[in-house]
Parts: C-alpha cells; sequence; structure tokens
C-alpha cells in the first residue's frame, strides 16, 4: 500500500521525527517487495535484510506505543485507522525472530519444483496466513477498542 497511497506512512515517518517525503514511503515499500520476492525465491541474504527491516519496525512500533506518539496510522496498510499498537509490536517481534531463524538455519527458498497441487496449497495457505496477519494486527485493536468502550 506503500506505493498506491504513501501518505499514512510519510506522516507517521514525520511525527516521529525520521526522514519522510512520499518518495521515502514509496522506496520502503519497492524494498519491502523486493526483500519478499527475493526471499521466497532465493532465500539467503535477502533474509537477513528483511530481518533487519523487520527489526528496525519492531523498534519504531515500540517507541511509538511507549511513548505514545500521537499515530493514527503506522503506515503499514496505507490505511488511517491503524495505529501502532501492542498486537503489531509482538508481530513485528515474532517476525523478526522468525526471520533470523530462518536465516541462520540456512532456510531455503520455495521449492518451485513442488508438483503443482502441493505448490498451490503451499502458496495458498501463504496468502491465508498474510490475511490472518492483516486481520490480527488492523482488527483486532479495533475489536479490544470497541470491547473495552462497552
Amino acid at each position: 500500500m506503500k506505493l498506491v497511497d504513501p501518505e499514512p506512512t510519510t506522516g507517521a515517518m514525520t511525527v516521529a521525527h525520521l526522514p519522510a517525503s512520499n518518495l521515502v514511503s514509496r522506496l520502503l515499500g519497492l524494498l519491502e517487495i523486493g526483500l519478499c520476492l527475493t526471499g521466497v525465491a532465493m532465500a539467503g541474504t535477502s533474509v537477513l535484510v528483511a530481518a533487519a527491516l523487520y527489526l528496525a519496525f519492531t523498534i519504531f512500533t515500540l517507541v511509538a506505543v511507549i511513548s505514545r506518539i500521537p499515530l493514527q496510522s503506522c503506515g503499514c496498510f496505507g490505511r488511517e485507522d491503524t495505529p501502532p499498537t501492542v498486537i503489531h509490536v509482538a508481530f513485528n517481534v515474532a517476525a523478526t525472530v522468525a526471520l533470523f531463524v530462518v536465516y541462520l538455519r540456512g532456510g531455503g527458498p520455495v521449492d518451485w519444483a513442488l508438483p503443482p497441487v502441493e505448490l498451490v496449497l503451499y502458496l495458498g495457505f501463504t496468502a491465508i496466513g498474510v490475511y490472518a496477519t492483516y486481520l490480527l494486527m488492523s482488527r483486532l485493536p479495533q475489536v479490544l477498542e470497541a470491547t473495552r468502550r462497552a
């Protein structure tokens, strides 16, 4: 979403006193996409770089949550109503650790030689996991906040 609508990311970076512009936000989005694709296709160093990027995201969200930086959005989903929460910090920590473990254990790329049915199932379950993560990070905090108010 940073490529389509960089404003939420640019705003979050501005409020956090980081170098910010729509170009920087779009470049960050391109970096994320590039790391994802190379990590899946080739693994190796791209997984380590992705782990470092998630470590930076973890630090950013942790600082935002602890210091209560007034962010409407962390910029992750290109929406104005997804501020960083403890759930977001926990996900970033888990993703950082998982990426470091994959790198340290020498995890390989997706086995593109799998039979087509297995490959489709693997990629399908990956897509479901990505969507579930999106729901956890964007909707669960809203549900918990609504429950707390009730």
